[in-house]
């Protein structure tokens, strides 16, 4: 099962390890991406090499790596490589050994297949979701499986050991865990659960990528077969690989008829929100006509969000009427148009309709802009799709009782909602926004008994 992938796989990581080992040897030097992101040559390197060696090998599987600007393989369908071609630049700078070179392989964009190498202890870890999890190390070979312990208090924590904050520490107090340590590298930190050296692994940030997670997440459930295994983001959805590149970690929708439930694994593309866009803190309620004319509008991220276009891939936006409220600019007007689509955008702002139609002025007469109050909007008939993206996040908590009732009075009774949730966090966490802290009871109550 997979065993050339495996095999490939296994030799790109171990010669990009020595390619890492190589820059390791000399006085290198740092750049930084952004403040907290630091790149050197061995990343740049082991990327060049890693994507030519998998496109020689697998001409026809798409690959997204971290170095890499192109990452839209990652909204194709079938075979998709996730590459971190240095996973723990950090401690690669600290030149304290913990890191890795990461390969993952999703198909239809289910974590499939990972191998994780850590070049300075020759440590491969690979696995196939159905099939085994392996260690090979000094010239051994042993199958791996996680821990059964289920008893929080006798668990073994791993944590990062550059990126650990306070909600770490209140997690861990909460479940009484005493047995700690640390480590660089995700793929690290999955090795010593799969070797039964950790139990659990929390991470807790607003910022997540494919390649740190599908290769990783491969090997533990190959890892947890028969055995004990879970995945939870509890700030962000877990989302479909097929889905992300490099973006703000965020929610995920899932079509439900009614009720939302979270999503399966990433980090989106063209998400409305950057943590450091909130606007809530300097309007209370927000005034949303007097940011758009303010041209104060970070949540516009000028693109139709890979969420639309995983779900247009597969299927799964019917025909029929469609609203979209809170829909800004409306690439996602344009990117639902179709001849068999009543398409209706509907947002509060005179300027962003102009925006529209500046820029999607030739859409066909199906597509049509609406400026008004979602909340007091009567549009006659009712939706056989609603696309609310981000929307509802955006509004102020004392709005929600009266979006669901309108969401309520607006789907028709066989319709669809699809509302994508972010960021998943304890709503009383005293945290400002938009976008506001949501999680999925909170929501369930909201449309009890109206929805499936």
């Amino acid at each position: 099962m997979l065993d050339r992938e495996i095999a490939e796989s296994a030799r790109i990581a171990r010669r990009a390890g020595a390619i890492l080992m190589e820059v390791y040897a000399t006085d290198f030097s740092v750049a930084y991406k952004d403040e907290a992101d630091p790149v050197t040559e061995a990343d740049t390197r082991a990327n060049a090499y890693i994507v030519g060696e998998l496109r020689k090998a697998f001409p026809n599987d798409g690959i997204v790596a971290e170095e890499n600007e192109d990452n839209s393989d990652a909204l194709q369908s079938g075979r998709c490589w996730y590459v971190d071609p240095l996973d723990g630049t950090r401690e690669f700078v600290a030149r304290n050994g913990e890191f890795s070179v990461m390969l993952g392989l999703a198909i239809d964009g289910v974590s499939t297949l990972g191998v994780v190498y850590q070049p300075g202890t020759d440590k491969l870890y690979y696995g196939v979701v159905g099939d085994d999890a392996v260690l090979e190390e000094r010239g051994e070979r042993r199958r791996l499986r996680v821990s059964e312990v289920s008893e929080p208090s006798q668990l073994k924590l791993v944590v990062s050991r550059s990126h650990r904050n306070s909600a770490v520490a209140e997690v861990v107090a909460r479940l009484g865990i005493r047995q700690e340590t640390a480590s660089g590298s995700v793929g690290l930190k999955a090795g010593l659960i799969a070797e039964q050296q950790a139990d659990v692994y929390v991470h807790i940030s607003d910022r997540s990528s494919a390649w740190d997670a599908c290769g990783p997440e491969a090997i533990l459930k190959a890892a947890s077969e028969g055995g004990r295994w879970a995945l939870h983001r509890p700030r962000g959805q877990s989302i479909s690989l097929r889905r992300v590149g490099h973006a703000e970690s965020k929610g995920h929708p899932r079509l439900q008829r009614g009720r939302i439930r979270r999503g399966a694994p990433g980090r989106i593309r063209g998400s409305p929100f950057h943590k450091t866009d909130s606007i809530g803190s300097t309007m209370a309620p927000v005034d949303w006509r007097q940011a758009w004319k303010a041209g104060r509008t970070p949540w516009d991220a000028g693109i139709s969000p890979p969420a639309l276009q995983h779900l247009l891939a597969r299927g799964q936006i019917p025909g029929g009427r469609i609203l979209v409220p809170g829909c800004g600019t409306g690439y996602d007007l344009a990117t639902l148009a179709r001849a068999d689509r009543e398409v209706v955008g509907l947002d509060l702002s005179d300027e962003a309709r102009a925006a529209f139609l500046e820029t999607h002025g030739d859409l066909p007469g199906s597509v049509s802009y609406e400026v008004g109050d979602f909340f007091s909007y009567e549009p006659g008939e009712g939706f056989d799709f609603v696309w609310d993206y981000t929307f509802f996040c955006a509004l102020d908590p004392q709005q929600r009782g009266a979006w669901s009732e309108t969401m309520k009075r607006l789907v028709k009774p066989a319709g669809l909602l699809a509302t994508l949730l972010f960021p998943f966090e304890d709503p009383i966490s005293g945290r400002e926004g938009p976008p506001w802290p949501i999680n999925t009871d909170l929501v369930r109550n909201l449309i009890e008994g109206s929805f499936e």
